[in-house]
């Protein structure tokens, strides 16, 4: 018998594999939350075979906290640091970023609404990270370049509320501007407005 490999076979790609699945759960878990979403759903979408997903991930909790700590990651990597700019571009900025992935907010939404501030997915390093932004701004508030007077996990906390909340409910956001949050006027808006904030803050006595 031979045992050549047949070159018009298709190779397995294990990492192609897994990202396929994780599109496809990035998909299912932001319209469906952790309860929601089915395994036969993502396996559809994602094209491989159910049993994959159970090999890879364990099970589907294993996928929606995998998934969790991979966006977490991306996010950090993408979002920049403090030191990169001053408070009024660092609102439009952190706004801007949050807009061009509306998929992380409504991912962190439901890891609220399944866990609380209990079992949260891959805490040690987000910790970090976020003590990292902090300590970011304290030092930039020593340099005079930011306010002093402000705590600086307190202030971090803020610009965090002030960029996530117009996409996580995005009904206040219409109710109160008239306006959805992915009405490409209403990020012109806010930016200005944020800005607008920042310099306030950073005049302010």
């Amino acid at each position: 018998m031979s045992t050549e490999i047949d070159p018009t076979m298709p190779k397995r790609d294990p990492e192609a594999t897994r990202q396929r699945i994780l599109d496809a759960a990035l998909t299912e878990f932001c319209a469906k939350g952790l309860d929601g979403a089915r395994v036969d759903e993502i396996a559809a979408l994602s094209g491989v075979n159910k049993r994959m997903i159970y090999h890879y991930f364990g099970d589907k909790e294993g996928l929606f906290r995998a998934l969790l700590k991979g966006k977490a990651g991306q996010t950090a990597e993408d979002r920049g640091a403090a030191e990169d700019f001053s408070l009024p571009e660092a609102l439009a900025h952190w706004q801007a970023h949050q807009f061009a992935d509306e998929e992380w907010t409504r991912l962190i939404t439901w890891e609220a609404l399944t866990y609380g501030a209990e079992d949260i997915v891959n805490e040690t390093e987000r910790t970090r990270g976020w003590a990292g932004l902090v300590e970011a701004i304290r030092m930039l508030q020593q340099e005079g370049h930011w306010p002093d007077d402000l705590d600086a996990g307190q202030l971090q906390l803020s610009l965090v509320a002030l960029v996530t909340f117009p996409i996580a409910f995005p009904q206040y956001t219409k109710m109160i501007t008239g306006r959805a949050p992915n009405d490409p006027e209403f990020l012109k808006e806010r930016q200005e407005f944020l800005r607008a904030l920042g310099a306030l803050i950073e005049k302010a006595p």
